[in-house]
């Protein structure tokens, strides 16, 4: 996978990338086009290039890690998923953050009516392992829209639930 750096840049602690070309998360394509929606974050100071194969060897992954989703889904749902669950899933945003060649890690967000209905879950790995689950979006995705996404959308559930201190900042 080939990067190219984005020209605005608003951490200075990583330098801000986007695929040059298209890209899959979960088997579902990313439209390289929407930079605000999924990045990929290199520490400053680090050799992209020697950082390089480990960015394709993650993004492979990630592209292919359905069956370590589902099990840990089912495993905090209590409950069996659908086989086929994830050919409905729609991701909404993925920030991928290499600090160094073996530190790594991603947050994705994403729908999935069989996990969490018109709601957003979003999981947190380390590298090849998922850390977290926040669940806490469905008590509070009420929106006026059934597609929202929570992101830009007015009358949004969850950004009126985080506005309240009802979901972290940092988790959303």
């Amino acid at each position: 996978m080939q990067l190219q750096m984005l020209k605005e840049q608003d951490d200075d602690r990583y330098i801000k990338y986007g695929p040059i070309e298209e890209f899959r998360i979960f088997n579902v394509v990313a439209d390289k086009e929407e930079t605000d929606m999924f990045e990929i974050l290199i520490a400053k100071g680090q050799d992209v290039e020697k950082l390089q194969p480990v960015v394709e060897m993650y993004m492979d992954w990630l592209n292919n890690c359905q069956k370590e989703v589902t099990n840990y889904l089912q495993e905090q749902l209590g409950e069996e998923l659908p086989i086929h669950w994830m050919k409905s899933i729609e991701v909404y945003t993925a920030s991928i953050v290499f600090n160094a060649i073996d530190d790594y890690g991603a947050t994705i967000s994403f729908g999935a009516e069989c996990v969490a209905g018109d709601h957003i879950v979003e999981l947190y790995f380390e590298k090849e392992e998922i850390k977290e689950y926040y669940p806490e979006f469905a008590e509070y995705s009420a929106c006026k829209f059934l597609d929202c996404s929570h992101i830009n959308e007015t009358s949004c559930g969850v950004k009126n639930a985080i506005e309240d201190g009802h979901i972290s900042p940092i988790s959303y």
